[in-house]
């Protein structure tokens, strides 16, 4: 059905993300990764940090979603965890292979899910009722927002 077609096309967007971030790293000193194109902008490294971080975030909120009837989700704030966590100390191509390690474990994850887990649902306190179904979609826009961003990011642009 068109569901399961346009989530088997998420996923295969998802697939190649990684592969797409290292590509835009190519040739770029660790300066111009780690420099803030603008005061209050990331960093291409603060990027792919959060991409590391919230792959596993995606996923812990996916898993809860499978064993809890309807849990509530709690709202995120990326801007606290990256000054919390110091983004702009980590190192980029480590975040990097993390997040690829992380995206490989969730693509399995999510293969192995029956129809019926596909539409396990939370509540999300400022989006409503949520699958897992449209955290996948979510994910998979968020990636290509975050690798424009980067992209941005390494032209010195906010």
């Amino acid at each position: 059905n068109a569901t399961q077609e346009a989530t088997h096309q998420r996923l295969e967007r998802m697939v190649g993300v990684a592969d797409q971030l290292a590509a835009a790293l190519e040739g770029h000193e660790p300066e111009a990764v780690s420099a803030r194109p603008a005061p209050d902008a990331w960093s291409a490294t603060e990027i792919l940090c959060h991409l590391r971080d919230i792959e596993d975030f995606y996923m812990g909120r996916m898993r809860l979603m499978l064993v809890n009837d309807h849990p509530t989700l709690v709202v995120l704030d990326p801007d606290r965890w990256a000054r919390e966590r110091q983004y702009q100390r980590n190192d980029a191509r480590e975040a990097l292979a993390t997040f690829r390690a992380g995206r490989c474990e969730t693509l399995v994850f999510l293969h192995g899910l029956t129809e019926e887990q596909w539409e396990r649902s939370a509540n999300h306190p400022l989006l409503g009722v949520i699958t897992v179904r449209r955290i996948v979609h979510s994910m998979a826009k968020h990636d290509q927002v975050h690798l424009a961003q980067l992209e941005r990011a390494l032209a010195g642009q906010a």
